[in-house]
């Protein structure tokens, strides 16, 4: 790969790309979602309370540990009909490649997936009514992740995040989730 981008880390192209492209996805229909619904984007971001925040940071190794134990079993059923896990992004312990992943997996994922998914999406699905929209939203932040043998984390995590969001009446519950979340798994994949 490194011929082909002149010496470039692959780990770091790779993750400057998707941090590029998680903004380009997510950025354009929420600014269309913001220009149509004023109101409902004012009220996504309530605030909440210190204790709040402080109660889903520490939650969040549990919800982290659920998804991943529900993953590894849904891997378990997919290795029965000869699907195997894939790594997702090439790894890397250069400096450069670490800090990227770390703004792409900690910072730019969890603002644009939760804005786009728990804000927009999550609010034009509440039509279908509640059960419905949190585990459509959820569904469709898991096919995003463009892996079957990957499903389950962001699913789970995306009903979590969902539920959160609609019962605090703001998207700021699931950022946090998301991004402490995403600490362990990065911290995770890298060692």
């Amino acid at each position: 790969f490194r011929e082909y981008t002149g010496g470039v880390n692959s780990a770091l192209l790779a993750n400057v790309l998707n941090i590029i492209n998680n903004i380009v996805i997510t950025f354009i229909p929420l600014i269309i979602f913001i220009i149509f619904n004023k109101k409902t984007t004012k009220e996504i971001f309530k605030r909440i309370s210190t204790k709040k925040i402080l109660w889903y940071i520490f939650i969040t190794p549990a919800i982290w540990s659920a998804s991943n134990y529900f993953n590894s079993e849904v891997n378990l059923i997919l290795k029965q009909f000869g699907i195997v896990l894939i790594e997702q992004m090439p790894r890397s312990n250069q400096p450069e490649a670490l800090v990227s992943g770390f703004i792409l997996a900690c910072v730019v994922a969890p603002v644009f997936e939760e804005l786009f998914y728990r804000g927009a999406v999550l609010s034009l699905l509440k039509g279908y009514g509640r059960e419905a929209a949190i585990v459509l939203s959820a569904f469709l932040f898991a096919l995003a992740h463009r892996s079957i043998t990957i499903f389950g984390s962001p699913f789970i995590l995306g009903i979590v995040t969902a539920y959160v969001t609609i019962a605090n009446g703001s998207i700021w519950p699931a950022i946090i989730i998301h991004f402490v979340n995403n600490i362990f798994s990065h911290i995770e994949y890298f060692y």
